[in-house]
């Protein structure tokens, strides 16, 4: 019988006080949202922007923008970022304090 391993290693991002896992194979870029982020006028609700990726504009979401997910934890330096994610056929951004690592 194959060995077969049923591990996930996922991206870990902090937004806010919370923090997000979204599976590796997902995540094509992270890059600085300062700079790449370009905010639309009179939005409300998740959608804060686009940001270019590969030529093409992809829509950013900030989850802070949508629920309360309170104030970024002591321990993280903000330093914020437009984790690109995509799932082959569609591309999506989402703005993040920080990216934590893997798992």
């Amino acid at each position: 019988m194959a060995n077969s391993d049923s591990s996930v290693r996922l991206a870990v991002a902090a937004v806010g006080g919370v923090n997000v896992a979204v599976a590796v194979e997902a995540v094509r870029q992270a890059i600085p949202a300062k700079g790449a982020l370009t905010m639309l006028p009179r939005r409300q609700g998740a959608l804060c922007g686009v940001a270019e990726h590969v030529g093409q504009l992809v829509p950013v979401v900030d989850l802070a923008r949508w629920v309360d997910v309170g104030a970024p934890q002591d321990d993280i330096e903000v330093a914020e970022r437009i984790m690109m994610l995509s799932d082959g056929a569609r591309t999506i951004g989402l703005k993040v304090d920080t990216i934590r690592g893997l798992t």
